[in-house]
């Protein structure tokens, strides 16, 4: 199915990109449109393709779990091999999101382990499977993330999860199977859900209040597919000599209208930013701009193009693939 998008489109996908489970009739009273036109909008949104899925920022340091960010480099890979690893860090229940590069990395994944010894099992299988392949692996703690509302309309706002020092919330196995299946589908309809976990609506309503209020689940985000954007997906990977200025960093990159993610870092860079570009020219403009205000700030700014970005899965109980 393909459709142009007008004005309305545009709209919906910025209150949808705010939060994923706002209601049709919130939506039908902001935006001043009947709901059955705002059903009609979104499942069209979702049929043709701009719209991929709605995922739910699960903030898995609030379950005293903690976010690393891996970066891998490997010798000239076949199509079959690469797609073998690919397919393997998919399945692990740790994998957040996986994307592929062309660049300085082949691969670049958010992991999510509740200790060291969790992460280190998987480096373990993994070396034991691809490990002749590989020449470079460098493993990133991370301390917060910063998420950005879509990049569509010009306009971003941020929401931030903290990472760097683990807590625990308590939670319990409908809780786990609620963050399960909201991972998979963040507009997933209550009753539905209810009829999922085998509780009533209000249960389940309680439940899903209280995972957010406890910072568990920071956001409902939907994902675009930036080729029906005409737009490009890059990585900037930026090592500073002193962390004075690295909040004015996140906020340039924030205000530019292409910031998707940004991540604070400790390992080789302290930050990382994932971009939606209209193409390389605006790239290399903002790139300039930033070299401009930071230059006597930063040691190392690599740059990367996204080939390929596969499904979020911010829940650390779930693969990203079945």
């Amino acid at each position: 199915m393909k459709h142009d998008l007008d004005l309305i489109d545009k709209k919906l996908l910025v209150e949808l990109d705010k939060n994923a489970r706002v209601s049709a009739a919130a939506l039908s009273r902001r935006l001043r449109l009947p709901k059955e036109t705002v059903n009609y909008r979104i499942k069209r949104l979702f049929a043709s393709g701009h719209i991929q899925y709605a995922y739910t920022l699960v903030n898995a340091a609030r379950l005293a779990h903690t976010h690393y960010k891996v970066f891998l480099k490997f010798r000239p890979l076949s199509r079959t091999t690469l797609d073998a690893i690919i397919t393997y860090i998919r399945r692990q229940q740790s994998c957040a999101n996986l994307r592929v590069l062309d660049g300085e990395y082949d691969l670049v994944f958010l992991t999510v382990h509740e200790s060291p010894e969790s992460l280190q099992r998987f480096f373990t299988s993994f070396q034991q499977l691809f490990g002749a392949e590989l020449l470079v692996r460098s493993v990133h703690l991370v301390t917060a993330s910063h998420t950005f509302s879509s990049v569509v309309a010009g306009l971003q706002e941020g929401r931030t999860l903290l990472h760097g020092e683990p807590s625990s919330v308590r939670i319990d196995a409908l809780d786990r199977a609620l963050l399960s299946a909201i991972s998979r589908d963040a507009r997933a309809r209550l009753v539905d859900l209810a009829r999922l976990l085998g509780e009533p609506p209000q249960t389940t309503r309680y439940r899903l209040r209280r995972l957010e209020r406890e910072g568990v689940i920071a956001g409902y985000a939907v994902a675009l597919d930036r080729d029906k954007f005409r737009r490009v997906f890059v990585q900037v990977d930026v090592l500073l000599k002193t962390s004075a200025r690295l909040s004015s960093i996140i906020e340039f990159f924030g205000r530019s209208g292409t910031c998707l993610f940004a991540y604070e870092l400790l390992g080789r860079y302290d930050l990382s930013f994932e971009l939606s570009v209209e193409g390389e020219r605006e790239f290399r403009r903002l790139l300039d701009e930033f070299t401009g205000l930071f230059l006597d700030e930063v040691l190392v700014c690599e740059t990367s193009r996204i080939i390929k970005d596969f499904t979020v899965n911010w829940s650390p109980f779930d693969a990203a693939l079945p």
